[in-house]
């Protein structure tokens, strides 16, 4: 069986900080990077450009290195990226409704405290990524 693209995360960096999707589900509270899933005929750079959008509110201006993270669903790929000047906020079109059970917000999120989260997911991604901003 040919492995497929399932979802797309972006890794953004800037200032020192990271942006990450702060959310609550079925009583767990956890942290993702931003991004979810492709829709038929994407590739896995245009789902990641329409996820973003969707998520944060920002236009990516440069997609680098991918992280792919193989899965028994497929391949979730971690894109490193930039986008462009701006605030995060979910976007009109994203439909996310948020309730006291059930939400999710952009946050730009210190380097220093995002490394020590337990709660960010998913966890092999989470120490890639901490091996490649810890001296940074």
């Amino acid at each position: 069986m040919e492995d497929k693209f399932q979802s797309v995360r972006g890794i953004i960096v800037k200032d020192n900080k990271v942006l990450l999707m702060h959310r609550k589900k079925d009583g767990e509270e956890y942290w993702v990077f931003p991004g979810g899933h492709t829709e038929e005929g994407e590739t896995p750079e245009e789902t990641l450009k329409r996820e973003i959008w969707e998520e944060v509110s920002l236009n990516i201006t440069r997609i680098g290195k991918i992280h792919p993270f193989r899965h028994q669903n497929g391949i979730e790929c971690f894109f490193e990226c930039e986008v462009e000047e701006g605030e995060p906020k979910i976007h009109t079109s994203g439909n996310k409704k948020n309730t006291d059970n059930d939400w999710y917000n952009p946050e730009w999120v210190e380097l220093s405290k995002a490394k020590k989260l337990e709660n960010l997911y998913p966890q092999p991604i989470t120490l890639k990524f901490l091996e490649l901003y810890e001296n940074k």
